[in-house]
């Protein structure tokens, strides 16, 4: 058990560590730990703080931005709304107007609003033009009687029948069929129809791409029908009247809005999604500041397809686009519909295909003739902002909170590493204060094992200025060395003295042994007889 013990604790098995790396270590060790765990949960609080204002900022911008929508909305679905219900009432004050040439294109001259849209870059136009695109008289039978298009009286020989679709503007169009049975006091309104912006039978068509998006606006040719019955003087139906509303004026209440910017806009960004879209009943799109997104007409006047999921890039420009049908692009667009057709108001949020959060703001716009009565809608309005410009505040919040956390977190950086160095030079002072005194008490432990009393080494510990045990330590040592010294010097004193005595006592003892040997006593005797031979022969005696 003894040879066991003896082999763990055998010095090439012991492990060495300086008094020094026992206090310097766990006094870094102490210090710099908690050092660090104060910096470290200071810079997590910092940052923690500032993603919490910065987001905070974000919901606040992003509620006052729905809220801004929300009105921007609310105004576009009032005013097509107002323009709506105002044609309504032009086309019932139209009734009750004799079919005059002079009444009617005064009438048509006195209706006039304006439009504006680019010409070129940093160019805009803006232009009065009519109402009502045209303006017609028809009998009972849909024979035109008269008619005004483009300010001008339309000469009897190219005044048509209309009951036949053929002979419509568009060559299929069945107002006066869907008119014919109309009661006094009510009218029928038609969907928007024109020729698709993809055909090249529209004037305002986008066929050329260099053309600056927007700048086709004024050739643009679209119109809703409202017919209603001719009351003549004996409160009798005698016709129909047609007003046909210029769409560019319902195309105009929406698309000056640009969410992010204030007021009014020539022309909105297509490309920010920052705008405003309308749609109808059946969810096409009427007015976008691409022309080519709203419905119309293919060079047979049949409708339009709409966009699907095989359609190519290069086709949706020739295609409509409808809210109810896209789905496959993104859910937001057929559950804004619904719940515009739910005459519901809400928002919805998506991501488009450059990663930008688009935040889209969806209003009803009522509506309840022609077309649009069963459902009471003439459809809605959405209007989108991206997120993106309008957290560009909260961006430089968050770009100037960040600015100060990493000024904050380099000054913290910098206080932590002069802690960390004030406290490493305070553990080696206080270290060195420790195992210096310790280090020449070693040493003069060490001389005095070769048996050499240092003093001046131990006087160094016990005369510094700040004493502390190490130096009573020293003060001890120093005396119990002088004590073992003066106890060695008695020490080898007695011992030489005894030393002494010993070799007095061996000699003697070896006289008397030579003193007792025969040969001594017969030397002894020899000795004797020599000397009294010699006494004799002095005194002359015979020897």
């Amino acid at each position: 058990m003894s040879d066991q013990n003896t082999e763990r604790s055998t010095p090439s098995q012991q492990r060495y560590l300086s008094l020094l790396g026992r206090i310097l270590i766990p006094s870094l060790l102490s210090g710099l730990i908690p050092l660090l765990l104060i910096g470290f949960f200071a810079m997590r609080g910092f940052s923690r703080a500032s993603d919490v204002a910065e987001e905070a900022a974000r919901n606040a911008l992003d509620q006052e931005a729905l809220q801004a929508l929300q009105l921007q909305a609310e105004l576009i679905a009032d005013n097509v709304e107002d323009l709506l219900d105002q044609t309504v009432q032009d086309a019932f004050d139209l009734a009750v107007l004799p079919p005059d040439p002079e009444l009617y294109s005064f009438f048509y001259e006195q209706h006039v609003s304006e439009i504006q849209y680019p010409k070129e870059e940093f160019v805009s136009i803006s232009e009065e033009i009519p109402l009502y695109r045209e303006m017609a008289f028809l009998d009972l039978n849909g024979q035109e009687l008269l008619k005004i298009v483009n300010g001008q009286q339309v000469d009897t020989r190219f005044l048509t029948n209309v009951s036949d679709p053929a002979n419509t503007g568009f060559g299929m169009e069945d107002y006066f069929s869907r008119s014919q049975n109309l009661a006094i006091g009510r009218i029928y309104v038609s969907p928007v129809t024109g020729w698709h912006a993809g055909q090249i039978k529209q004037p305002g068509n986008t066929l050329n791409a260099e053309r600056i998006v927007g700048s086709e606006f004024g050739a643009y040719e679209a119109v809703i029908r409202f017919v209603t019955p001719h009351i003549n003087q004996d409160r009798e139906i005698d016709g129909f009247v047609v007003l046909s509303l210029d769409h560019r004026h319902v195309i105009e209440q929406a698309i000056h809005f640009e969410s992010t910017e204030p007021g009014r806009v020539v022309w909105p960004d297509y490309t920010s999604g920052n705008y405003a879209v309308l749609f109808d009943h059946e969810g096409y799109t009427i007015a976008h500041p691409r022309l080519n997104r709203i419905r119309g007409l293919n060079f047979d006047g049949q409708l339009i397809d709409y966009w699907d999921e095989e359609t190519s890039r290069n086709d949706r420009e020739k295609l409509a686009f409808n809210w109810a049908k896209a789905g496959f692009l993104n859910q937001t667009f057929p559950a804004a519909y619904e719940a515009v057709m739910q005459n519901q108001a809400g928002f919805t949020t998506r991501t488009n295909n450059q990663d930008v959060t688009i935040l889209t703001y969806y209003q009803p716009i009522p509506f309840e003739h022609g077309v649009y009565r069963d459902s009471g809608l003439f459809g809605g309005v959405t209007i989108g902002a991206s997120l993106n410009r309008f957290h560009a505040a909260a961006d430089v919040v968050g770009e100037t909170i960040e600015q100060q956390q990493e000024s904050v977190q380099s000054k913290l950086w910098w206080i932590t590493a002069f802690g960390m160095g004030i406290l490493v030079v305070a553990a080696v002072f206080i270290a060195r204060s420790v195992t210096g005194p310790i280090r020449l008490l070693t040493q003069a432990a060490h001389r005095l094992e070769e048996g050499i009393l240092e003093a001046e080494l131990l006087d160094q510990i016990i005369e510094r200025p700040l004493q502390d045990e190490v130096g009573t330590l020293a003060a001890v040592f120093k005396t119990m060395a002088e004590k073992i010294q003066l106890r060695e010097k008695k020490l080898k004193a007695t011992v030489k003295k005894l030393k002494i005595e010993i070799d007095q006592q061996k000699s003697q003892r070896k006289v008397q042994e030579i003193v007792e040997s025969d040969f001594f006593r017969k030397l002894e005797k020899e000795a004797n007889e020599m000397r009294d031979r010699r006494d004799k022969k002095l005194e002359g005696e015979p020897v």
